[in-house]
């Protein structure tokens, strides 16, 4: 390790150590098997490749600013989703529905 000196009234004083000088080389990925696809990724240039190819973001240390882009990517999804259950709720007979209610309260109560 490398260490820094000051000069302090003629005399070399040691101020902090330095940490190791010099390349970090960082490795290459562990190959992996998408979750996309199912094909295995081998190189970091592959998964960047992959990610970019379906559309998708490594979530980790980005800025909240990213996610702007996807909070209404299902909007029109989120619409079609309450007509199918309305339509679903619609269908069922009053006694139906009262136990399905009561079911869901259970259920979330753990008996």
């Amino acid at each position: 390790m490398k260490k820094s000196y000051a000069c302090e009234n003629g005399k070399a004083i040691q101020t902090k150590r330095l940490g190791k000088t010099g390349i970090s080389i960082i490795p290459d990925i562990k190959p992996y098997r998408s979750m996309i696809t199912g094909e295995m990724i081998t190189s970091r240039s592959k998964h960047r490749e992959h990610l970019k190819q379906h559309g998708c973001i490594e979530v980790g240390n980005e800025a909240a600013q990213h996610f702007h882009a996807y909070d209404n990517l299902h909007e029109p999804l989120r619409e079609k989703r309450h007509d199918v259950i309305r339509s679903q709720f619609a269908d069922m007979s009053h006694r139906d529905f009262k136990q399905l209610i009561e079911n869901s309260v259970k259920k979330a109560r753990g008996y």
